[in-house]
């Protein structure tokens, strides 16, 4: 298996020609469910931040190939929900969301501006290996999933 990652890399390293560039993001993730319905998606708290590292080589002038790694959380509760049913649940989850990423790049628009920079518009696709694993406070939660059932906390995700 080392050998077959190694190959890949070096095959990725000369089917690129041009530069390699780092890159440093920043977002939210936001949890959209049934925990915690208030009047405003937003005004729940479930907002957290999410940063992230990302490596690049140019393979022409349209395509980038990039490899991203990304850390965040996604949290929720039923204490700020305006349903009072909600709010006597009372259910609750917090994870780290960890995401390792395969991208292809095209670039859709590409302005070069004074002192070299560039201003790049373009659209990603590629495969993701994100880890979730929810964790509660109490068992409520856990007596909801079947004997029989289990968690997997990786997952494929096409970004």
């Amino acid at each position: 298996m080392k050998n077959i990652t190694f190959i890949f890399f070096m095959f990725l390293a000369n089917a690129a020609f041009a530069q390699c560039f780092f890159g440093v993001n920043a977002g939210t993730s936001h949890y959209f469910g049934d925990l915690a319905k208030a009047t405003s998606p937003f005004s729940s708290g479930n907002t957290k931040a999410v940063v992230g590292l990302e490596y690049g080589k140019y393979v022409n002038q349209k395509w980038d190939i990039v490899f991203g790694f990304n850390v965040g959380s996604l949290a929720a509760d039923d204490l700020s929900a305006v349903d009072a049913g909600r709010i006597n649940r009372g259910y609750e989850f917090k994870s780290t969301i960890i995401e390792f990423q395969f991208l292809m790049d095209y670039t859709l628009f590409d302005l070069e501006m004074d002192g070299g920079s560039a201003l790049k518009m373009g659209v990603s696709s590629g495969l993701s290996m994100v880890y979730f694993d929810p964790r509660h406070a109490d068992d409520i939660m856990a007596s909801l999933v079947k004997d029989n059932e289990s968690y997997a906390p990786f997952g494929l995700a096409i970004p």
